[in-house]
């Protein structure tokens, strides 16, 4: 019998993402950080939130009913 080992999914992937960068962003506040260090670092929260956002429509299209 072989174990096998859980598969990670893309959609996992950007979750742990957007983790990382929600902790970086606490770590930026706690610090002092610049404007700009907090501004590149929503841009990066959103476009790992639109990432993530894709690939959950890609996973549930949307079905219009008639």
């Amino acid at each position: 019998m072989t174990a096998t080992t859980p598969r990670t999914t893309p959609i996992e992937i950007v979750r742990a993402e957007i983790d990382t960068i929600v902790n970086e962003r606490l770590a930026l506040r706690q610090s002092g950080a610049t404007a700009n260090d907090l501004d590149r670092n929503r841009k990066q929260l959103a476009d790992a939130q639109r990432r993530l956002s894709e690939l959950l429509s890609m996973r549930h299209p949307l079905q219009l009913v008639d």
